[in-house]
């Protein structure tokens, strides 16, 4: 071997070497360095090209390839030859036979991607668990949303914490371990295909999931064609995306977009109009619905294959203070009859504070015109709540959570679906807004048991372990011994035991008044939400000036915070 081959060798193996370190590094360094809103809009970009080309390639290839061809057979008629013309014909074959394929592929993943994930059965003990071993390991799956995180205290605790403590405490030489699986922001289809990758078996499965089943599939921005007198002012780029979803790869890509548009911070303006238009169809509604109650039921139904005990947690909700993001009128209203009532809604809420009957009178005639409109039932809910006629403030909160047409909240047909659940299968059905109204004494589910729209305070937390562990002890499951009741959970002794102190309850606050700034936006008046931070952020400053949570000015904070008094607005009046 020459000296210029050895030394070509050489070049090529630093070469390949600096490309595979260039392929490790890169990317690492991008992932650190890009900013994550660059990123997605690359990647949004990059599937609208895609979508684009497949567009072209449709639209394209096919009248060329057939003129090609015409003149291919023409020019062999004369024994002449055509090489353009065959390379032509040969690259639209090649691009409409990649499209084929890829197309099947997409068809593919559509049916895969709507198919029930075949479980794993055979699964191993976990570690310590085996039979005969003196130490037993009691396992504790939890799978759903941020809420079975225990957000915002997940640094710290969650239900299952604080039942697996409480177990540690009644069943003797038994050690709980705590096998978290829940992700924020995930839907009940997420967590069913993780279970997939589910290696041991555990003794119970805590499923705490419903408030993102809208939100985690639809983005905060999206809208459909709602009103029939309403001409298509969409964007052409959206428009172009609905046209491109009549095939299977358009569907797959469009999908993705979705995907990606869901960490899209809403821009600090108003964009939405108190009139709104839905997120989704009625026939994408009824699939969510139906996918979740399914969903639920293939969930439990393993966890008796697997002998696992099932733990159901109904999702409640901020009914009482978190204000619907989209309200919407029949469909067939017209555009000037949409715009007279919104200028009438406004007229009541201006005279909510001075003349509170009149506005009442005039949130009932505007229902009247328009049943749905969730706005208007949250607003004559709240003075309902102020008026102290708790069972018509109940009803009017619950229709605004369940008609708003964006929902952050789990809606009834999502809780009645765990309920029908929780009474075919023999599990620990555990119903959220029923313990929660429990509660207080006039049964508002509002900022006195959630931080935010639906993540629950500290007390509220406690609460669903109660109920847990009472039921575990009626049970007499996992070897409860007999004659041994069910202990009470002391709030200020479960704060010890998880450490949560004055800095705790400050990035509690500091936490929410974040989560407040980033939701202002996503509705036509930003004014309650910004309001709602502003309080989070005092009590926060409070909390490190001394003050104890309780005393820190914000509903719900505390081990024992004050259950008695709904809570209103900073003024004593609705947000």
């Amino acid at each position: 071997m020459t000296r210029r081959q050895v030394i070509r060798l050489a070049a090529i193996a630093v070469g390949v070497v600096l490309v595979v370190v260039a392929a490790l590094i890169v990317p690492m360094w991008i992932d650190v360095l890009v900013p994550a809103w660059f990123k997605r809009r690359f990647r949004i970009g990059l599937l609208q090209a895609i979508l684009g080309l497949q567009f072209a390639v449709l639209l394209v290839a096919p009248p060329v390839c057939m003129i090609a061809t015409v003149l291919l057979v023409r020019a062999r008629r004369r024994t002449a030859n055509a090489p353009r013309a065959a390379r032509v014909v040969v690259l639209c074959l090649s691009c409409l036979v990649g499209l084929t394929l890829m197309e099947a592929g997409a068809a593919r993943w559509y049916v895969v991607n709507r198919r029930y994930p075949d479980l794993p059965t055979e699964l191993a003990d976990p570690p310590g668990g085996a039979p005969g071993s003196r130490q037993r390991t009691l396992e504790i799956l939890v799978i759903g949303e941020s809420s079975g995180l225990g957000i915002p205290y997940d640094r710290w605790l969650s239900v299952a914490a604080i039942v697996g403590w409480q177990l540690d405490r009644v069943l003797p030489g038994t050690r709980c371990h705590i096998n978290m699986r829940a992700v924020g922001g995930s839907n009940l289809e997420r967590m069913h295909k993780l279970l997939v990758n589910q290696r041991t078996r555990p003794d119970c499965v805590l499923i705490y999931c419903g408030h993102n089943e809208y939100q985690a599939r639809f983005p905060w921005a999206r809208e459909v064609p709602y009103y029939r007198d309403a001409l298509p002012d969409e964007p052409f780029m959206k428009r172009f995306e609905t046209l491109c979803t009549h095939t299977y790869l358009g569907l797959a890509i469009v999908h993705a977009l979705d995907m990606q548009r869901l960490g899209d911070p809403p821009k600090p303006a108003i964009t939405r109009a108190l009139v709104d238009v839905p997120a989704f169809t009625p026939a994408e509604d009824r699939e969510v619905v139906e996918n979740y109650s399914g969903r639920l039921e293939a969930i439990v139904s393993y966890c008796e294959r697997i002998r696992a005990l099932p733990i159901v947690i109904v999702p409640a909700g901020n009914d009482g203070a978190f204000e619907p993001n989209r309200s919407v009128v029949r469909p067939e209203t017209p555009r000037d009859e949409r715009e007279r009532f919104a200028r009438d809604f406004r007229e009541a809420r201006r005279i909510e504070r001075d003349d509170p009957e009149r506005s009442e009178v005039l949130y009932r005639s505007l229902l009247d015109r328009q049943p749905g409109f969730a706005e208007a039932h949250f607003r004559l809910g709240r003075l309902r709540v102020l008026a102290g006629d708790w069972p018509d403030a109940q009803s009017h909160l619950v229709q605004a959570r369940d008609l708003d047409a964006m929902p952050q909240r789990c809606t009834t047909p999502l809780q009645d679906g765990c309920r029908r659940v929780g009474k075919r299968h023999d599990c620990v059905l555990v119903d959220g807004p029923a313990i929660f109204k429990s509660l207080t004494p006039d049964g508002t589910l509002d900022d006195r048991l959630f931080h935010d729209a639906h993540h629950p305070s500290f007390r509220g937390y406690v609460a669903l372990a109660q109920d847990i562990v009472n039921q575990l002890a009626e049970r007499r499951t996992f070897g409860w011994p007999e004659r041994v009741p069910a202990p009470r959970i002391d709030p200020v002794e479960c704060a010890r035991q998880f450490g949560i102190e004055a800095s705790q309850w400050t990035a509690v606050c500091q936490y929410e008044a974040e989560w407040y700034r980033n939701e202002m936006f996503i509705r036509h008046d930003p004014s309650g939400r910004r309001e709602r931070s502003r309080q989070l952020s005092d009590a926060a400053r409070r909390i490190e000036e001394g003050a104890a949570a309780e005393d820190s000015g914000t509903p719900g904070l505390g081990c024992r915070p004050d259950l008695s008094r709904p809570a209103l607005g900073p003024d004593g009046s609705p947000l």
